[in-house]
C-alpha cells in the first residue's frame, strides 16, 4: 500500500544540512513511523502529502504514483486526495465547526457560510458526534472535538489514504485512549491505508501495525515485524 523512496536534503537556518534518506515498502493497511523530535517524520509526511518536493525518487500510495521524479510527475497535495491531520489539528479559528468540516470539500477564494447545511457535512457532524458543537468555534472545544472536526475535514473529501502527524499529543492520557479507539474504528470502516507518525510507544502499542523506525532522516523496520512485506 506504500511504495516509497526519494531523497531530500534541507538547508537550516543554522546552516547545516538534514538529508531525508526515505526507502520504506509495506502492504500493512496501517503502519506508523516513530522517532524523535527531529528525527525527520514530519518532513517525510510533507513530502508525501505533497507539501515538500523531493530532489528524486518516487512516491506510491495504494497504487497510485503521486511523486516521480523520472517522469517529471508531481500530483498537487488536492490531486494527491490524501487525508492529512496535522498535529495541531490546523482548524481555522474564525470558522465554526461545521465551517471548518465544509473547507475539506470547498475549493475557492470564500469561507463557508455559517449556517450553510451540505449533505456531506451534516454526515461528518452526525458521524464523529459534533452535532450539537456545529455551530461552535475551535477555542471553546475540548481536545477530542477539535480532532474529530481535523479528522472529519480529512475524511470528507473521500481520500486514498490517510496521515496523521503526532494526532494524539494535545490529549490527556484517557483521551488519548478513546481517540485512539475511535481512529482504529474509522480507519478500519473506511478501509483505508493510515500512515501516523509518534514519538509515544503507547501511540504504537495501541494498533495493530507495521511499526518503523526513523533515525536522522533514515528509516529502519522494528526487529521481528513481519507485516511489511
Amino acid at each position: 500500500m506504500l511504495d516509497i523512496n526519494f531523497q531530500k536534503s534541507i538547508h537550516r537556518a543554522d546552516g547545516s544540512q538534514f538529508t531525508l534518506n526515505i526507502n520504506l515498502h509495506t502492504q500493512a493497511p496501517r503502519t506508523i513511523i516513530m522517532g524523535a523530535s527531529g528525527s525527520g517524520k514530519s518532513l517525510m509526511l510533507k513530502a508525501i502529502a505533497g507539501l515538500l518536493t523531493p530532489e528524486q525518487g518516487c512516491i506510491i500510495v495504494n497504487g497510485k504514483t503521486l511523486y516521480q521524479s523520472e517522469q517529471q510527475l508531481n500530483l498537487s497535495p488536492q490531486e494527491r486526495r490524501l487525508a492529512y491531520v496535522f498535529q495541531d489539528y490546523a482548524l481555522f479559528p474564525h470558522l465554526n465547526v461545521r465551517q471548518n468540516i465544509a473547507c475539506g470539500i470547498r475549493h475557492g477564494l470564500f469561507n463557508p457560510r455559517k449556517r450553510s447545511q451540505q449533505a456531506d457535512v451534516e454526515h461528518w457532524l452526525n458521524a464523529m458526534q459534533l452535532d450539537m458543537v456545529a455551530e461552535q468555534y475551535p477555542a471553546h472545544l475540548s481536545g477530542g472535538q477539535r480532532q474529530r472536526v481535523a479528522l472529519a475535514r480529512a475524511l470528507i473529501a473521500r481520500p486514498h489514504a490517510i496521515l496523521l502527524d503526532e494526532p494524539f499529543s494535545a490529549l490527556d492520557t484517557q483521551l488519548r485512549a478513546q481517540m485512539r479507539t475511535e481512529l482504529a474504528a474509522w480507519q478500519q470502516k473506511l478501509n483505508l491505508p493510515m500512515l501516523l507518525i509518534t514519538h509515544d510507544p503507547a501511540d504504537a502499542a495501541a494498533f495493530d501495525a507495521a511499526i518503523w523506525h526513523m533515525d536522522n532522516g533514515r528509516l529502519h523496520s522494528a526487529p521481528n515485524d513481519h507485516r511489511h512485506a
